[in-house]
């Protein structure tokens, strides 16, 4: 490009009726100057936009964790709606229980029965709908709608069934991803053990009904329905095998669902007590 360009133009009439010269330079110098600033004014921009990303950020973090933990304070409180009509029609058992006709005691139905007989599925408010003549099949054979075979390992069983057409939706809770078996709450296996019904009084150590906690937050790979404070030899160890104690954050822990319907964010220390107060804590 040459440095300079003349243009010639009839501008207004002088007395010696000139043209009217006019000079336009190209300056190299101007033109890397101001790709320079447009260039900074970018860098600038996108500085401005990565400290406001890293600033709104955690908050967006912060507010998306006490949607799901509120959200899974409501399933729990729904959870507790149904368990409240199951209850009133059937002796005031909080759930569906299979009765031994030998002995009388009570024994829950999770993994040790197909999807068709579970608990969730025969609670009459969750309003599941379980097809006729339904079997399934695994490597373990065909069968319909019975236990497991006799003698059959249940902790060595594989999840061969499909479990989420048996499970309503309120049993998924929003911060758990993908939970085996479709489900992400355990029940308080104890209140079957003690035969604990909706209107018992005799509560082990507990003082009233808001300090037994009735359902919690199950880890994500694990198949269980219910929940144990212990497992001999070593307490402890089956409800931590078992439940999730950090599903809505570090402080925060997990949600519990209680006797008397509340709702309360726990820690796993502050569990102790309230998941079993028959046992006494020196056990």
């Amino acid at each position: 490009m040459e440095p300079c360009t003349r243009r010639t133009r009839r501008g207004a009439k002088t007395p010696d009726s000139r043209l009217r010269m006019t000079v336009k330079c190209h300056n190299p110098r101007s033109a890397s100057r101001a790709a320079a600033y447009a260039l900074l004014e970018l860098l600038v921009t996108l500085a401005v936009i990565a400290v406001l990303i890293s600033v709104l950020l955690p908050a967006l973090t912060k507010s998306r964790r006490m949607a799901q933990r509120a959200a899974c304070a409501s399933n729990l409180r729904q959870v507790f709606v149904a368990m409240s009509l199951y209850g009133s029609t059937h002796g005031g058992w909080m759930w569906p229980v299979a009765i031994d006709d030998a002995n009388g005691f009570p024994t829950n139905l999770g993994t040790n029965v197909s999807p068709d007989r579970r608990w969730p599925a025969l609670m009459p408010a969750f309003n599941i709908r379980v097809p006729a003549n339904t079997s399934y099949s695994s490597s373990f054979g065909t069968f319909a709608g019975d236990a497991y075979p006799a003698g059959l390992d249940e902790a060595a069983l594989p999840v061969a069934f499909d479990a989420a057409t048996y499970t309503p939706r309120i049993l998924l809770c929003p911060a758990d991803d993908s939970p085996v078996e479709h489900h992400s709450y355990v029940l308080n296996m104890s209140l079957t053990d003690h035969r604990v019904r909706f209107g018992t009084i005799r509560l082990g150590r507990a003082g009233n009904s808001a300090e037994v906690i009735v359902a919690g937050e199950k880890r994500t790979h694990v198949r269980d329905y219910f929940m144990n404070s212990r497992a001999a030899p070593t307490p402890g160890t089956e409800f931590d095998r078992i439940v999730e104690s950090y599903r809505h954050g570090i402080a925060q822990g997990s949600n519990y669902l209680f006797m008397d319907g509340h709702v309360a964010q726990k820690l796993p220390l502050s569990v102790v007590g309230q998941l079993d107060p028959w046992e006494l804590p020196s056990q």
